[in-house]
């Protein structure tokens, strides 16, 4: 009993999980953000399904926003 209960909240958190990567995914990209930094981050385009480079200004934006080419192609393509 004990091992089919760890084993439903185990499936629940990894739905939770891969749901919270689609909605970064689906969200707008490249948001500059308010700032003035000049740093180079990768945004997923939903429409096109490719990770895009941009400029991101430090602060504001949204959370697709990703360190490298790699990181976003992990969360959002695969």
């Amino acid at each position: 009993m004990k091992f089919l209960l760890i084993l439903v909240v185990l499936a629940a958190l990894t739905a939770s999980s891969l749901a919270m990567k689609n909605d970064i995914c689906a969200l707008p990209h490249s948001q500059k953000g308010l700032c003035r930094a000049l740093m180079r981050r990768w945004s997923y385009d939903a429409a096109n399904r490719v990770c895009t480079r941009f400029i991101y200004g430090g602060c504001g934006g949204n959370a697709n926003r990703f360190e490298s080419q790699r990181e976003c192609e992990a969360t959002c393509m695969e």
